[in-house]
């Protein structure tokens, strides 16, 4: 099994829930950049593999992608 990356919306007050799982980062930051809610809620991006716990990725919210310091996404090659 590979890894995935588990995409969440985040809704103040209210907490989060998944809003998809992807095999790619690419795609699951892409369809967080197509939400037209930014404004008021945010994304999430979580990588999961088998050898490891959770690693947060990347936050989206209305002004673009705020990528995790310990993360060095290469998207244009997944």
């Amino acid at each position: 099994m590979s890894d995935v990356f588990v995409l969440e919306q985040r809704i103040p007050y209210e907490g989060a829930c998944v809003f998809g799982v992807f095999s790619s980062v690419k795609s699951a930051v892409e369809l967080a950049l197509a939400q037209t809610d930014r404004d008021y809620n945010w994304y999430t991006v979580t990588k999961w593999s088998v050898d490891g716990g959770p690693v947060d990725v990347a936050s989206i919210m209305e002004d673009g992608v705020e990528w995790d310091d310990d993360f060095s996404p290469i998207v244009d090659s997944e």
